[in-house]
């Protein structure tokens, strides 16, 4: 899938999202496999924020939900621990 879409859109793919995204639904043996595809990044789903520190192929992510105004998405990237409980 990967080598079609960088075809496709003539422009490597450096990042993953893991079907589902949930802690349970990737393991060592999925990061290996993303890895060998040669993915540089792996984006989960589950509540959190990523921070330098963090695995790069277990980043989570804020969730966007429609209706979510521009003083929403402000605060949200101002204080993103409030919203990744």
């Amino acid at each position: 899938c990967k080598k079609r879409i960088e075809e496709e859109l003539s422009a490597p793919i450096t990042a993953f999202s893991y079907p589902i995204g949930q802690p349970w639904s990737f393991n060592d043996h999925s990061i290996r496999l993303a890895r060998a595809a040669g993915y540089h990044y792996g984006f989960s789903f589950y509540p959190g924020y990523a921070t330098s520190g963090s695995d790069r192929f277990d980043l989570r992510r804020v969730s966007m939900e429609p209706g979510v105004g521009l003083h929403e998405l402000r605060a949200i990237v101002q204080v993103p621990r409030l919203f990744t409980r």
